[in-house]
């Protein structure tokens, strides 16, 4: 499952903090539909197009306009990663599977076409089976909601 969440590295030993991007002209390949279809549809094709037909750096202040979550130096890249997956592992997985699919969707379907395809949505995930998981992991997870408004700590 593609997480979709990206963080950037930043490193001392560069005098501009970079994002190392694939050469993909150079190396005569294309990009995959992420860097083909998805990236355009989220931030136009200006910065895509940049980043791979010169195959230039996409420096990190950049990458946070939309490309990456954080940035972060690069001994924390793996922690930061490993703490968002196991958020991530934390829910349910059919849930996470369709909010993707909604989003992906939603980029190129009108509302009413959208609506559709969120009541189908909610009518797989309330099938009795995967409703029962959802739960399971909610429960799991020790969240606490208070359904009454009033703060227990202070009861106000």
């Amino acid at each position: 499952m593609d997480l979709a969440w990206r963080s950037a590295t930043t490193c001392a030993r560069l005098p501009i903090t970079r994002v190392i991007m694939p050469s993909f002209t150079l190396l005569r390949i294309i990009t995959v539909s992420g860097g083909s279809w998805y990236l355009p549809c989220l931030i136009g094709w200006t910065k895509p197009s940049e980043i791979t037909v010169p195959s230039d750096y996409l420096y990190t202040q950049e990458a946070l306009y939309r490309l990456v979550n954080r940035a972060v130096p690069v001994d924390e890249v793996l922690d930061v990663a490993a703490v968002w997956a196991e958020e991530i592992v934390a829910k349910a997985p059919l849930s996470i599977t369709e909010i993707k699919r909604l989003f992906r969707h939603g980029l190129n379907q009108d509302f009413e076409a959208h609506s559709h395809h969120v009541s189908m949505s909610l009518a797989n995930l309330t099938r009795p089976n995967d409703l029962g998981k959802a739960g399971s992991s909610f429960l799991a997870s020790g969240v606490h909601l208070n359904l009454r408004g009033v703060d227990d700590e202070t009861g106000h």
